[in-house]
């Protein structure tokens, strides 16, 4: 990929988000190849529908070009998921401000309103946060009332349910990332929430604390195969549209060794999107971040777990063999009972087994970890360390 062709896109984005016109330097005349290059990049990203937004505002995208169909089809399908989210979401608020259970609606749900318009900021899913001690009341109100449907499996931090449309709702009792580092101050998230004007039982994170589970979880993904870029989006908008302390997010950072994370990740924004100089680190932060698309991949996940945990073999083991803490995500009853760590060890394993695609997953996970070269951690590890983590 050509670099003025990842330029470009950040240009677009900016142009689609900022409301602004791209500048005389900026523009250009783009061939067939050029707009199929963009349009894989800007797909793999999931931002297709943004830049095909402002490619049409700019008229850079004529109706005869053979990408003007696909790129308004991502737009058609934006505009489409964020329609049935929202209208679910409206139902999941009605059903539990009716039940008077204190909730907290996360992500692309809340970051909606920061964009000019509101399907340029897709999501896949809808996150909420409802105390722990009411989720099991939650999941069986949302299946009475709303004809939602789940397994039950416990994830570390949510449980999943789906609409009787499909649409997936990730109920979340914590938004804790299983990292001790960052934990410690995303457990304190309902410290940190505060009523919406004229409801009782909706919450929304102080401006401060949203900034920080931003970077928190932006963190999360970086070391589990990559954030993609439209984590810096929600960043670049609420930065810029809201008010904030900057020294107590600083102060969130630092609780969290995130400080020099947080620093880097600014200037990777402002380089994307204000066409600053990018260092040698900063390139390197966006090759990671562009090769690995909106979720990341299993190798750079792999490569960056196995410079953190010690190599290929303490990786696997750590794969294998969940701590005990790390354990209690998916089975609480632990808490209480540590002698059923080794049955809940055991009973995840034949849970893997059993499911066809988790076990494919697992296979090819220790697959990658063992096809990984020491040059390819050394490098990442060298990475993880200059941008703290």
């Amino acid at each position: 990929m050509e670099k003025n062709i990842e330029q470009l896109m950040f240009s677009l984005l900016r142009c689609a988000l900022c409301e602004s016109s791209l500048s005389e330097n900026e523009r250009m005349e783009l061939s067939e190849e050029e707009l199929g290059s963009l349009y894989a990049l800007s797909k793999k990203q999931d931002v297709a529908h943004i830049v095909g937004y402002a490619l049409e505002k700019e008229k850079l995208l004529s109706h005869e070009s053979s990408f003007f169909a696909k790129f308004q089809k991502q737009q058609m399908i934006a505009i489409l998921r964020q329609e049935r989210l929202d209208y679910e979401l409206s139902q999941i608020r009605g059903v539990l401000e009716a039940a008077k259970i204190r909730f907290l609606p996360l992500k692309g749900s809340v970051l909606r309103s920061l964009y000019p318009v509101a399907w340029l900021r897709t999501s896949c899913d809808i996150d909420v946060l409802v105390d722990e001690a009411q989720l099991d009341s939650c999941v069986a109100l949302l299946c009475e009332k709303l004809g939602y449907t789940t397994d039950g499996e416990r994830n570390y931090h949510d449980i999943s349910m789906y609409s009787s449309n499909g649409v997936h709702l990730e109920l979340h009792f914590s938004i804790k990332e299983n990292m001790d580092s960052i934990d410690k101050l995303l457990s304190e998230v309902w410290s940190y929430a505060v009523l919406i004007d004229e409801k009782e039982y909706q919450y929304r994170l102080t401006n401060e604390y949203l900034i920080f589970y931003c970077i928190a979880h932006m963190a999360h993904h970086f070391v589990n195969g990559g954030c993609g870029i439209k984590p810096f989006l929600d960043l670049f908008l609420i930065q810029k549209n809201i008010e904030f302390n900057l020294e107590t997010v600083r102060e969130f950072c630092s609780i969290c060794n995130l400080q020099t994370f947080y620093e880097k990740v600014t200037e990777l924004m402002h380089a994307w999107f204000e066409d600053k100089s990018k260092s040698d680190l900063i390139l390197k932060m966006q090759s990671y971040i562009l090769q690995g698309g909106v979720y990341g991949t299993l190798e750079n996940k792999v490569i960056t777990k196995q410079g953190i945990s010690g190599g290929k073999f303490k990786y696997a083991w750590s794969r294998i063999f969940l701590t005990s803490k790390t354990l209690m995500n998916y089975y609480p009853c632990i808490k209480k009972h540590i002698w059923l760590t080794p049955f809940c060890q055991i009973h995840r394993w034949f849970k893997i087994f059993s499911n066809g695609h988790r076990f494919r997953q697992s296979v090819n996970e220790l697959k990658s970890n063992n096809s990984i070269s020491k040059e390819n951690v050394t490098e990442m590890t060298r990475l993880l360390k200059e941008i703290g983590l």
